[in-house]
Formats: structure tokens, sequence, C-alpha cells
């Protein structure tokens, strides 16, 4: 038997609802936990921290969850699951209605379920967003394993479609590009004040930064292969 992402496997886990607790005091607490990670880092916040803004008590988090680490990864389940199929279904869409997608096409079909986060008015997916992007940015060895399953199985498919859109790069040279553009695309969404200024005039909105973004690393993608080093 293939044994559950461990994500699946936390989010079953952590939201089942046949606890003594009633499952909003869960959901609170995950809102919490998702709000404070986002504005402060997953390594700065403690589960007392949690428990004060959920307004429950350490023991609720105790029981729920039996320690930060699995916390953490409901956090992260809760959303990275569903937006992990968006991505698979925004990849079949695609490539059922265009026979020769071009690099634009594969990314922003990867892309545009993050940008929809970022324009949501659920204060949550927000949250999230910039809550993933600092941990892609500085991940902890315990997290940086998890997030990497789940960017891989997501990613898979969209390798195989930039391939065939870009025959020139080989696997490992796209398979790198692509960690380029997530780390930039975690760089412009963890936190817009840290971008650095190098005295010219930047986007102070998402809404103005995202098509830059977007062509930068449609243009990384698409670059010819680099020289052999010399």
């Amino acid at each position: 038997m293939v044994e559950r992402n461990p994500l699946s496997r936390a989010l079953a886990v952590g939201l089942q609802t046949d606890r003594p607790l009633r499952p909003s005091t869960k959901e609170k607490i995950v809102d919490a936990a998702e709000q404070l990670f986002a504005e402060h880092g997953i390594e700065s916040v403690s589960v007392r921290n949690i428990a004060a803004a959920a307004a429950v008590s350490l023991s609720a988090i105790n029981f729920h969850f039996q320690s930060k680490e699995n916390l953490i990864k409901v956090v992260l389940a809760r959303r990275l699951i569903p937006l992990a199929e968006v991505r698979s279904a925004n990849l079949g869409k695609l490539l059922e209605s265009t026979p020769k997608p071009t690099t634009r096409d594969i990314l922003l079909a990867f892309l545009d379920p993050l940008f929809d986060m970022q324009r949501s008015s659920d204060p949550g997916e927000r949250a999230f967003l910039r809550m993933l992007s600092r941990t892609l940015i500085f991940p902890s060895p315990e997290y940086r394993e998890l997030l990497t399953s789940q960017l891989s199985s997501s990613l898979a498919g969209y390798v195989v479609a930039l391939q065939k859109a870009n025959p020139s790069l080989s696997r490992e040279e796209l398979t790198n590009r692509l960690d380029f553009m997530i780390g930039a695309i975690g760089h412009a969404f963890a936190d817009s004040t840290r971008r650095l200024d190098y005295g010219a005039k930047r986007s102070a909105s998402l809404k103005r930064l995202i098509p830059q973004l977007v062509a930068f690393v449609v243009a990384g993608c698409e670059a010819p292969p680099a020289l052999p080093d010399r």
C-alpha cells in the first residue's frame, strides 16, 4: 500500500471531527497559527502565542495537535493540498484545449492559483500565501522536506509540459529555473517592504507587480541554455 503524503495525513488527523472538543475550536487554532506564522515566521511563534491569539488553552492545542510540529503540518496541508489539486486541474484543462501551449500558458496555469490567493477577499488565504512565501525563502530542515515533496508532486506534470515547450533545455537546467522562479515568487509575496530599493521607483502594489513578475519568470524559463562554465 502506498503511504499517504505526510501533509494529507496531517490534514486528516489534525482536522478530524470525532474528538470531544468542537471542530470550530480546531479551526480557530489553525486560523490563529496561520496569521501568526504569516506575520512573524514559523520559528518565531510559540504555542503559547497561538493559544493566546485563538483564545484557547494550551491543553486544547496539545489535545488536538499534540505538538507545534503537527499543528504546522495541518496549517500547511489545509491549503497546499487544494492548491495542488487546482494546479493539476489547470494543467489538464490547458493540455486538452491547446495542442502546443506556450511557456507563458504553462507557467500561468501553475501561478494563477497563487495570484488568486493574493487577490482573495479571504484574509486567511492572503496570510497563508505570505507564510508560504516566507517558509520557501527561509525553510527550516524539518519543513523543507514537506514543502519539497508537495511542490515536487505538483510540478512533475509542469516539468514535462515545459520540456516540450522548451526542447533545447535539459531537465536539470529547467528544474533549476523553476527553483529560481519559486524563489522569485516567494521573495515578491513574503513581504513587499523587504524588497531592495535601487534608487528607482518600485511597484507599490502587487496588482502592478504581478505582470512584471510573470514577464520575468517567463523570460527566465525561455532563455537559451546556459553556456558551460569556463
